[in-house]
């Protein structure tokens, strides 16, 4: 599994060992984003740029494929880039056959 966005591991939804199904939450990444400050003109002309409050928001990562949770290599607090590994699933067992 890989981290899909540039944040910070928030929560953690799985530990290694766990069974998930395809597209199950994993764990969310907390982004910041901050914006373009923005210039204004007040009534006497005067012009002032104003900083907008950081946006955060929270993107979850999801499992790739069914199966169980064989590593899962992030902690809480943790910064994370798109693409980098996170974790690993392996394949679920298959039934024994008889």
């Amino acid at each position: 599994m890989k981290a899909t966005v540039v944040g910070t591991v928030d929560d953690l939804f799985v530990a290694a060992g766990a069974s998930v199904a395809t597209g199950a939450p994993l764990y969310d990444i907390r982004v910041e984003t901050v914006p373009d400050p923005v210039a204004k003109t007040d009534a006497e002309g005067l012009m002032t740029t104003e900083q907008p409050q950081t946006v955060v928001t929270f993107v979850k990562v999801r499992a790739p494929a069914a199966g169980i949770v064989s590593a899962l290599t992030v902690i809480h607090g943790q910064s994370v880039a798109i693409g980098e590994a996170t974790g690993q699933i392996a394949p679920p067992p298959s039934p024994a056959r008889g």
